[in-house]
């Protein structure tokens, strides 16, 4: 419970308390009910996001403990905060207020942030046999190349960014999400497909880590800081840094075995690769428009295969389906009007847009902070989803966000040109 894989983020302990933290703090907003434990709420009520380049300036959040409580006492806060909110009607109050989906939402995508601290954990702590390796086999096989084409032409058009106010009421959604922005977006040529493991690795091994000239300034300074030699879903097997096997929450595999998978990077990592291509990364209008755009300029669907709500392994690797990445375009079912594959699932997919609001933006006062705290140009927008995002979070205006040179994310990428 005290390990902290990545520095960046508090340890697994912080997590067990911050989910039920989240929802009674509310609660005792809302409902009046009281604290029986107020040095908890105040401790757990949220988590840290610094800065990657100053881990010293942060967002507001609780003053971290100089020790963290015993596991059994975080449990114990666990279990009450779920007696008190079972008490009568109150989860059923917190819902017609909207706060149940919000609670619910949060935890989903703690779950991934749980996920992603367990793939950085020491190899010991990975349980998979040989067998079940082999077993998954299957999946890390990509479509074959000859069935898909390299980049597909997006017509000019526009793109419809998020939501009015009203559609609240038949679906919840965060403060980002609301407000409407309507881009003229250029036409462009997109990939098919994201950028695997096997692709990434080429750039790697021809020095694409030792050459400034990709990176652009900040990125680079990140890189040589950190002393950062690849990305964060690959370990080197020796002290040469020059093989490296994949990462799991499971097990390790070779290159070899994960070639066809989407490599997972930052930001800042995927722009150096792309500039290595002469291509870029696209904009979140971009992404909207290959995603949900139908030719002749007909009404946006709302997913990339039409209005039929998602179905977890039919339209795309995310819901927990198969808890691992699989090889990129295995599913046909959830590719765009235009042909493009991949987008919601196997990985959230990084935009070049700085995470700002739309148009018409409140906060939302059940949570102030939660958008408005990262409107800083230093958080960049990712659409669609991973493997490890649960369904309910995937939908057309949901936007994820994280710093450019964050590195653990389950995010992979597409490239594009003008």
């Amino acid at each position: 419970a005290m390990e902290k894989p990545i520095s960046l983020r508090n340890p697994f302990l912080f997590y067990e308390g911050h989910l039920p933290s989240f929802v009674f703090n509310r609660a005792l907003q809302a409902l009046n009910v009281e604290s029986f434990n107020p040095d908890y709420d105040y401790m757990f009520q949220r988590g840290i996001d610094p800065d990657v380049d100053d881990p010293s300036k942060c967002h507001d959040h609780p003053e971290i403990p100089p020790q963290w409580p015993e596991r059994s006492r975080v449990v114990e806060y666990r279990n009450r905060v779920r007696e008190v909110l079972r008490d009568g009607d109150r989860m059923l109050q917190l819902d017609k207020m909207g706060m149940a989906d919000m609670s619910i939402e949060h935890d989903l995508m703690h779950i991934e942030t749980l996920l992603y601290m367990v793939l950085q954990l020491d190899k010991s702590f990975k349980r998979w046999s040989r067998g079940e390796v082999d077993a998954a086999k299957s999946l890390l096989q990509g479509i074959s190349r000859e069935d898909c084409p390299d980049y597909i032409r997006i017509p000019e058009g526009t793109a419809k960014l998020g939501r009015s106010r009203e559609t609240k009421k038949q679906q919840w959604g965060w403060d980002n999400e609301f407000g409407e922005l309507e881009v003229h977006v250029n036409a462009f040529d997109a990939a098919a497909l994201p950028v695997t493991v096997g692709e990434y690795v080429e750039f790697m091994r021809a020095g694409g880590y030792q050459r400034e000239s990709l990176w652009e300034e900040a990125d680079w300074r990140w890189r040589v800081r950190e002393s950062v030699s690849h990305p964060k879903c690959l370990v080197p097997m020796n002290d040469s840094k020059e093989e490296w096997e994949y990462l799991t929450i499971h097990c390790t595999m070779s290159i070899e075995e994960a070639k066809d998978l989407p490599i997972y990077v930052s930001l800042g990592e995927a722009r150096a690769y792309a500039a290595w291509k002469g291509k870029r990364l696209p904009t979140e209008a971009e992404w909207h428009r290959m995603a949900f755009a139908k030719p002749g300029d007909a009404e946006e669907t709302n997913y990339p295969w039409g209005n039929e709500k998602p179905v977890a392994g039919v339209h795309g690797n995310y819901g927990f389906k198969y808890w691992i990445a699989v090889g990129v375009g295995r599913f046909p079912a959830g590719k765009s009007a235009y042909g493009i594959l991949d987008l919601f699932g196997n990985g959230w997919e990084l935009t070049d847009t700085p995470f700002e609001p739309f148009p018409g933006f409140a906060v939302d006062p059940d949570y102030p902070g939660y958008s408005s705290d990262f409107f800083e140009g230093k958080h960049y927008v990712l659409k669609g989803g991973s493997w490890a995002t649960d369904t309910q979070l995937i939908r057309k205006t949901f936007r994820n966000w994280y710093q450019r040179n964050y590195p653990y994310v389950f995010s992979k990428f597409r490239l594009v040109s003008s």
